[in-house]
């Protein structure tokens, strides 16, 4: 296994492709200095800077208290404009970008849901309870699940008197007894 071997292997020539692991191998976590230094060093002179950002990557798995992270982050900071060249870089923020619009696509579409949710539950009072449509706006607002909403509506559709229908209105985001 990689991690097994000594780091020297990685360091003979013909291996530079291979450096930026060298931080998962044998040693590497007690000679951090030397580790990085080697692999930095060995990617520069090989012209192989377009993946020191898979080495300060993997260098991320294994150095990992809040020392090495900002020791880690200071070693690679000259080489920032080159790591963000590089072709591994970019895909590394891509995925991120990406994954993040879609978080960010999933939440506006749950949120475009549970605001048309409110609206109509509020049309819908305002149409069999008048008088409850204050007190149906104020609980709506601030209920956080179009299942709630829901759950509230289909006891509504059940209820004939004004006063079942502000009984469950005023059971919307109460807390459940125990």
């Amino acid at each position: 296994f990689l991690w097994e071997e000594p780091q020297k292997r990685l360091l003979e020539p013909g291996f530079e492709g291979l450096l930026p692991l060298l931080p998962l191998m044998k040693g590497a976590k007690q000679t951090r200095d030397e580790t990085i230094g080697a692999m930095i060093e060995g990617l520069r002179s090989a012209g192989k800077d377009d993946i020191l950002a898979l080495g300060y990557t993997f260098a991320g798995l294994i150095y990992s208290t809040e020392d090495d992270k900002e020791w880690l982050k200071r070693r690679f900071a000259m080489f920032h404009d080159i790591l963000e060249d590089s072709w591994s870089y970019q895909e590394i923020v891509q995925k991120g970008l990406d994954q993040g619009l879609q978080k960010g696509l999933d939440l506006g579409r749950e949120q475009g849901k549970l605001l048309s949710a409110r609206s109509f539950f509020k049309q819908f009072v305002e149409k069999r309870f008048p008088p409850l449509v204050p007190l149906a706006q104020k609980k709506v607002a601030h209920v956080k699940t179009v299942d709630e909403l829901n759950n509230a509506f289909d006891k509504l559709l059940d209820v004939q008197t004004m006063e079942e229908a502000r009984q469950i209105l005023e059971e919307i985001g109460a807390q459940p007894h125990s």
